[in-house]
């Protein structure tokens, strides 16, 4: 698994090593990077640095993969700059990759992305209905007798049985013995990138809203608040964000599935840079 997005949440290579090497011992560190102990040390303390081709070792070392080695030597390569102009565009290199790799579905990047092209695929997608009843076969008690969640939805048979019928052509579940059914795949994440998605999200506010309104104040957890903030303070909370969804689904894997819950985050811009 990379550790890319945890790397590049840190600016720096030697904030980086120095956080990546804390359950590690410093002298297989100096050892692997061919230099003396006490180099490494004022590394970590930040009193002295590494070459390019040191920091290049330590990163082979801690078995980082290639796109991770790149970003931790273009951070070098930015903090050694000494030219103004060539300074800003690795700057600017580094924030695209940062832009790029701390989107939650890299982040995320163990749930499976599905293209978009097979048509039952974007009937999927376009039906939150189906959504949601993936969602509730997961539930062994709802997977066992489906009618459950049609009562639970307050979706007539014929709606249920279109939707059970849609996620069988999309392989998403199997029918097994005396209505039964057993999920196939269990992680359906659209594509960030998919023209599904502004359609997806819309349909997904609509139901969470409908939803909502129907729920008793002990059965939702709400919370809105309207910030103004410098940028910096604007990426600590976009990465504090992004590591509770890595928490989050360590969370949620460990966990037996008994009810259907829904997350929705939000976190975005009203004023113009």
């Amino acid at each position: 698994m990379e550790l890319f997005p945890c790397i590049i949440l840190i600016s720096t290579p030697c904030a980086y090593l120095s956080y990546t090497t804390t359950t590690l011992k410093q002298g297989g560190l100096a050892e692997a990077i061919r230099v003396q102990k006490t180099l490494v040390s004022k590394v970590m303390n930040n009193s002295a640095h590494f070459n390019s081709d040191q920091l290049y070792l330590a990163c082979q070392f801690l078995k980082l993969t290639e796109n991770e080695t790149d970003f931790t030597l273009l951070l070098l390569e930015f903090e050694r700059c000494d030219i103004a102009e060539r300074r800003s565009l690795l700057k600017q290199r580094i924030k695209s990759i940062q832009d790029r790799e701390l989107r939650p579905g890299k982040v995320l990047n163990s749930v499976p992305s599905f293209a978009t092209t097979d048509p039952n695929l974007q009937r999927f997608y376009l039906d939150p209905i189906a959504q949601l009843v993936h969602a509730f076969l997961i539930v062994p008690r709802f997977a066992a007798d489906p009618s459950l969640i049609g009562l639970q939805l307050g979706i007539p048979p014929s709606r249920l049985k279109d939707s059970l019928q849609l996620l069988q052509d999309c392989h998403f579940i199997s029918k097994g013995p005396k209505s039964t059914f057993k999920v196939i795949e269990y992680q359906t994440h659209l594509a960030s990138d998919s023209q599904l998605q502004p359609i997806y999200q819309q349909q997904a506010r609509m139901r969470s809203l409908d939803k909502l309104l129907k729920l008793d104040p002990e059965d939702k957890l709400l919370f809105t608040v309207l910030l103004s903030i410098d940028q910096s303070a604007a990426e600590g909370l976009r990465n504090l964000i992004l590591d509770f969804l890595k928490q989050a689904r360590g969370q949620t894997t460990k966990s037996s599935p008994e009810v259907v819950y829904q997350l929705t985050l939000d976190f975005f811009r009203w004023s113009a840079k």
